[in-house]
């Protein structure tokens, strides 16, 4: 049976809207507001890092959520995770810990997507920092196991597993393991997720930055586009 986007609808067993996802960035939960129906799950803007993705998770428990969902892009650290690639992982990891997924809940989602999308199902690392080099991806990888990284997971399913709800993550790969970025782009981001455009200025007087700049620019988009394809699926496979 069909849902008429071409994702089957026998993955639902509860209602969308006892869900929460956190995010890192406004840009993220941009992508979720486009097709999130009233019904869908609420969406909460951490800003980056571990501190407030962990504080949005406690406040989605206080409001209600009987589950949560890490949702945004990724850093690809193997050459598997190009961009664009989803990521759907078994076990988040950070240097404070390691913590799985609800399995019943990913399979469902791996089943529904694999057939329409790159998947790979390795572990995700959070880190502290953005990871910018090339060499710095291929050290992380080597003492992980990761196949991505990004810097709120871990403090989403951590804070799941302290109130013992269900958690699963979804993330695009926006640049993948040989791609450099920018040594600043984290200052292209407010304490809030905002992406702070007045940033950009700077960029200008430096053309190698620039480059580096619009080449993540270009590659996020395809990270973006299939998170926007996923965003309708995440109505139809709630925990």
């Amino acid at each position: 049976m069909s849902s008429g986007t071409g994702y089957p609808v026998w993955c639902s067993s509860f209602e969308a809207s006892r869900n929460a996802v956190v995010v890192g960035l406004e840009l993220e939960a941009s992508l979720l507001r486009r097709t999130a129906a009233t019904h869908g799950p609420r969406v909460y803007v951490s800003g980056p890092g571990g501190d407030r993705a962990r504080a949005a998770s406690r406040e989605a428990i206080g409001a209600g959520a009987k589950a949560l969902i890490a949702f945004g892009l990724a850093g690809g650290l193997v050459p598997e995770a190009a961009p664009g690639t989803l990521v759907l992982p078994t076990v988040i990891r950070s240097d404070a810990g390691e913590w799985l997924v609800d399995v019943s809940w990913h399979d469902r989602l791996t089943r529904v997507l694999a057939p329409r999308h790159r998947v790979i199902e390795g572990p995700i690392f959070s880190s502290t920092e953005v990871v910018t080099t090339r060499d710095a991806k291929a050290a992380l990888a080597a003492r992980t196991g990761a196949v991505a990284v990004d810097m709120e997971s871990a403090a989403v399913a951590s804070a799941a597993a302290e109130a013992g709800l269900p958690f699963v993550a979804v993330r695009a790969i926006a640049d993948g393991p040989e791609d450099a970025l920018p040594d600043n782009v984290a200052a292209l981001v407010t304490l809030d997720g905002r992406t702070l455009y007045s940033g950009l200025l700077g960029y200008l007087a430096a053309p190698r930055r620039l480059r580096l700049l619009i080449r993540l620019a270009v590659r996020s988009r395809r990270a973006r586009s299939e998170l926007e394809r996923v965003a309708r699926v995440l109505l139809q496979c709630s925990r």
